[in-house]
């Protein structure tokens, strides 16, 4: 248990949800190996088992080369990956994210909101009285509509294109929220400062963010990685020490870690 202005935060590993494992497509395919290597005999059973490695391989070979040199392509691509896996993300933290923003009031600023996954625990609360969720990429925005007619929500929700150096005004939210998007801001600092611009005194930052792993080779690890990793994500840095540049801020913070993830421990905190 931690807590920040007397409230009281009980977050813990056992809010993790895990996936539901469905073993029968691989018991599928694996079936389907054995029985081409027992009928037409060596040769085609690998072949057939090498083909789902080539395809995967030939998507992000195109994806990579699609995502170089177009932008357009970029954010379409990027789009669509970032809603399947922000929705496996959102599942798995589920529970950790409402007892996070349990307590989310006033004015709200979602920085980098992606396809709205956030939307459903502010729908929750009784105590925010507007939202402004910030999205760059539009192929994105029809989700976060979508999600917004089914929710419903008592506030009003501006929804707009714009980066947080575009905002105007001092001290306009009571509350910021930074969920996996420090990992794309091309300048973390700068984008923090414009943070503590926009954020009321007293405000709340609540961050959810994949970070750098501790170790010194799962660290080189992830710098081996990230050229790649940055194109075919649309924008995604997998090593960034995030916490080190929150903890710069003049903030009084709490968090706590998760472990293994997929692409990084993950730091979630207010």
């Amino acid at each position: 248990m931690k807590s920040l202005d007397g409230e009281n935060f009980a977050i813990d590993n056992s809010l993790i949800v895990s996936p539901p494992s469905d073993n029968r497509p691989v018991i599928a395919f694996c079936s389907c190996v054995v029985l081409v290597g027992c009928v037409r005999g060596l040769q085609p059973a690998l072949v057939l088992a090498l083909a789902p490695i080539a395809f995967f391989t030939t998507f992000l070979v195109v994806i990579f080369i699609g995502n170089s040199i177009s932008k357009k392509f970029m954010d379409f691509s990027s789009g669509i990956l970032l809603r399947h896996v922000l929705k496996k993300l959102d599942h798995k933290f589920s529970r950790v994210r409402t007892e996070l923003l349990k307590g989310i009031k006033g004015n709200v600023l979602d920085v980098g909101c992606g396809s709205g996954e956030y939307f459903k625990y502010y729908a929750k609360s009784t105590q925010i009285t507007s939202l402004v969720a910030m999205e760059p990429n539009i192929c994105l925005h029809p989700s976060m509509k979508q999600k917004l007619n089914d929710l419903s929500p008592a506030f009003p929700v501006e929804i707009t294109p714009k980066f947080i150096e575009d905002l105007p005004g001092n001290g306009v939210f009571d509350a910021v929220v930074l969920g996996n998007v420090l990992c794309e801001i091309p300048n973390v600092p700068q984008a923090l400062k414009h943070v503590n611009r926009l954020l009321k005194r007293g405000g709340r930052v609540y961050f959810s963010e994949h970070v750098i792993y501790d170790g010194y080779l799962p660290r080189r690890l992830q710098d081996l990685i990230n050229p790649i990793w940055v194109v075919v994500s649309g924008g995604c840095n997998c090593n960034r020490d995030t916490m080190a540049r929150i903890r710069e801020q003049p903030w009084q913070v709490i968090h706590w870690r998760f472990e293994s993830q997929l692409i990084g421990p993950f730091e979630v905190g207010v």
